[in-house]
């Protein structure tokens, strides 16, 4: 009988999952001292699905269903393996500087409006997000990285908000700073965890998302992002839920 692709997938996706963690080490993405830290959170136990499931194709009897099914559990696991991939990368590039900033004047509105549009798209089904934006709000930045740190606080409060809650982005003026408010509904940050938010592959330990915990990056990349445009972000409670507020330094400063 001719093999199809089909026959390959499991050890095609298990070189997958060697490959990339090779490539991390080899581009100083990952030490071996970062590996146990990287493996404790949500990449290790999306290798250990992908490769469960490849090895339940590869020993088992599956149906047309049973790969069906096996493909999207697999398919899920990798876009979170390529995000986590990608927010390393992001780390590493800022961290070694090898990519500069690139300012410009841009609209911080109508960036709030086309990111909210694009994630209404991708929040999972049940959550709403309501957008209200003041017009011409303008900051100086890298469109880049600010894409990158409003898409993060957004994805987070998608991520982290149960069924049926809210995600509500304000921008405009806050005390003469251009800003950005990101509040998720129905949703709480123990205080103990606050503090730790920004630190690198923190999770609080009660924190469970929708795909069961996120990398443990996606504040940290915020924080350097901010860092670099001498903005700040505030994470707090509030009667309705949490919300991060994030300042910009005005263009006239």
């Amino acid at each position: 009988m001719k093999k199809t692709l089909r026959d390959y997938l499991p050890i095609l996706l298990m070189l997958l999952c060697t490959a990339g963690f090779g490539i991390l080490l080899l581009t100083g993405v990952l030490d071996l001292n970062t590996i146990p830290q990287l493996v404790d959170h949500r990449p290790g136990l999306a290798v250990a699905v992908i490769l469960a499931e490849c090895d339940s194709l590869d020993h088992g009897q599956p149906t047309e269903e049973d790969y069906r099914q096996s493909v999207d559990v697999i398919r899920r696991q990798g876009q979170q393996m390529s995000r986590l991939i990608g927010q390393l990368l992001h780390i590493t590039r800022l961290e070694q500087g090898t990519q500069k900033l690139q300012l410009e004047t841009a609209d911080l509105s109508q960036l709030v409006e086309v990111l909210c549009e694009e994630q209404a798209h991708l929040a999972p089904e049940g959550i709403t997000l309501a957008v209200h934006t003041q017009p011409d709000l303008l900051v100086n930045g890298d469109v880049t990285r600010l894409s990158r740190l409003l898409t993060n606080l957004i994805s987070n409060a998608s991520l982290y908000s149960p069924d049926g809650a809210g995600i509500r982005i304000w921008c405009g003026w806050q005390d003469g700073r251009p800003a950005v408010t990101v509040e998720n509904t129905e949703a709480h940050i123990g205080e103990d965890a606050l503090p730790h938010l920004y630190e690198a592959f923190y999770r609080e330990e009660c924190s469970r998302n929708r795909a069961s915990g996120g990398s443990g990056l996606g504040l940290y990349l915020v924080k350097m992002i901010l860092d670099r445009h001498r903005a700040t972000c505030t994470i707090e409670n509030t009667a309705d839920g949490v919300r991060a507020t994030v300042c910009f330094p005005s263009i006239f400063d």
